[in-house]
């Protein structure tokens, strides 16, 4: 696997921008777990989807997508890196 994988530029959706301007320490969650997506820590996926994920790093194309869980107040976030990894989104599964 390489060190490392393009994730394009990275943006959120708005309501994600909404609970990070609410709640700092959601905010500081939200840089963690960006920090864990580039680290290829898929987090509470299941071991299939973690592997199509490697495999699609090592490919260079293909959709990545991470899922973390916020312990403080269980809410979770999606990362995702689109195919051509001109971008990524974080978002809340509700807003997918």
């Amino acid at each position: 696997m390489p060190e490392k994988f393009e994730m394009g530029q990275v943006v959120m959706t708005s309501g994600i921008s909404n609970a990070v301007e609410k709640d700092i320490s959601f905010g500081k969650f939200v840089n963690d777990c960006l920090l864990r997506f580039a680290k290829f820590d898929w987090g509470y996926l299941c071991k299939d989807d973690k592997k199509l994920n490697d495999a699609n790093v090592d490919a260079g194309h293909g959709m990545i997508l991470a899922s973390y869980k916020n312990r403080k107040d269980g809410r979770e976030i999606w990362i995702q890196t689109v195919d051509d990894r001109s971008y990524t989104t974080i978002l809340f599964p509700s807003e997918y």
